[in-house]
């Protein structure tokens, strides 16, 4: 008996999935399919999805910005970094979405030597990974020496995942991430969606992933305040491709639940000016949806531009065209010459986001290993 060839059947089967992923109306077909089937799921979902309490989400800024050790430029390029090796090993998403949860929850109640924060971001990318993805998935120990260049040991993994695992008291998903938001908001639209849903949720992903980089939305706002924000965008983002006009538009929009939270965001991604991380666009630079939201953000941009220029000439031509007042009209015996304020701020100069953040460390607090909440009685901080 001859036994087959298993690597020619491979490959075999390889381009036959080849072929079929190439064809559009297949794969439209088997994603409508899909939908219908788990759309009858919908009351059982909705039955055991968590809600937890804003205060049960909420992590404490502050306690992250008295930091003696790390500050959020560091934060910045560990996120970076977590990305990458992200994308690297092929995890699933929300393995991404709770490391960084966890990373973010132990910087802000505990004390981090910088040295030991790369190590921390780490373990808790291996740790989720050992929650959510596959065992052939998760990474080995030599890998994670690898990802961080031989900087730390075995021992020194295994002896940082025992003590984030104590200080988590061995449950790491007791605060709903960002993605278990998104699937917990698009799964009962999924009727009114349709086809589309699949898009919006790339887009919710993406722009969620971009959030992260920014200390001030992850660490003043909980998940569940900035998805349906985060799913406005994506509607939009929509509606630009699809080329819906204004009237349209309207119909496909819904309620805004915080403007000034979506204002944010929108700012937020606009003054980025496509000048992404560079793991966000080494692991979706080659990806369509990715290539319209930038195209969409470019298009926000000009908007805002010449709302404020329009807005300049408005301010110019009502300060020019104001009637004089009673009190003006008269000659005073002796005036001073006075000068004018222009009616917009000046732009700053490249140095003077220099002299600003020099300014700010000069007037930072001393720090103090304390934490203190409101009525609550202060806490010292142990350091890890």
């Amino acid at each position: 008996m001859t036994l087959p060839n298993l690597p020619k059947l491979a490959m075999k089967r390889y381009e036959l999935s080849s072929i079929k992923c190439s064809n559009q109306n297949l794969i439209n077909h088997e994603l409508s399919i899909h939908q219908n089937a788990i759309s009858e799921y919908l009351p059982l979902y909705q039955l055991h999805t968590p809600t937890p309490t804003s205060s049960e989400c909420q992590l404490h800024l502050q306690n992250f910005v008295n930091q003696p050790y790390i500050n959020n430029d560091m934060r910045y390029l560990i996120i970076d970094t977590l990305i990458s090796c992200h994308s690297n090993l092929k995890l699933s998403t929300p393995t991404l979405f709770q490391s960084i949860s966890i990373m973010d929850r132990i910087s802000c109640n505990y004390i981090i030597r910088d040295y030991n924060y790369k190590l921390i971001a780490i373990v808790a990318l291996w740790i989720s990974s050992k929650f959510y993805d596959l065992k052939r998935r998760v990474p080995t120990l030599d890998q994670l020496t690898q990802l961080t260049q031989y900087r730390y040991d075995p021992n020194e993994f295994c002896s940082m995942e025992l003590i984030l695992l104590n200080n988590l008291n061995w449950n790491i998903d007791t605060i709903s991430t960002l993605d278990t938001c998104i699937d917990s908001m698009l799964f009962p639209c999924l009727p009114q969606l349709g086809n589309d849903i699949n898009n919006l949720k790339l887009w919710m992903l993406i722009i969620g992933e971009l959030c992260m980089f920014d200390i001030n939305l992850t660490m003043q706002y909980t998940p569940q305040e900035m998805v349906p924000s985060i799913f406005q965008i994506a509607m939009n983002v929509n509606a630009y491709h699809n080329n819906i006009d204004d009237k349209e538009k309207k119909n496909t929009t819904h309620q805004i639940d915080d403007p000034v939270l979506f204002n944010k965001i929108l700012t937020y991604l606009v003054q980025l000016n496509t000048k992404f991380p560079v793991s966000v666009s080494v692991k979706y630079g080659k990806n369509i949806l990715f290539n319209i939201l930038t195209d969409y953000l470019v298009h926000c941009n000009k908007d805002i531009i010449m709302d404020d220029y329009i807005n300049l000439l408005i301010d110019t031509a009502t300060t020019n065209n104001t009637p004089p007042t009673v009190e003006s009209t008269k000659t005073p015996i002796m005036s001073k010459p006075t000068h004018q304020t222009p009616a917009y701020p000046l732009p700053m100069t490249p140095t003077t986001p220099n002299h600003i953040v020099a300014s700010q460390i000069q007037a930072k607090k001393t720090f103090s290993d304390t934490c203190e909440d409101s009525g609550t009685a202060a806490v010292k901080r142990p350091r890890i």
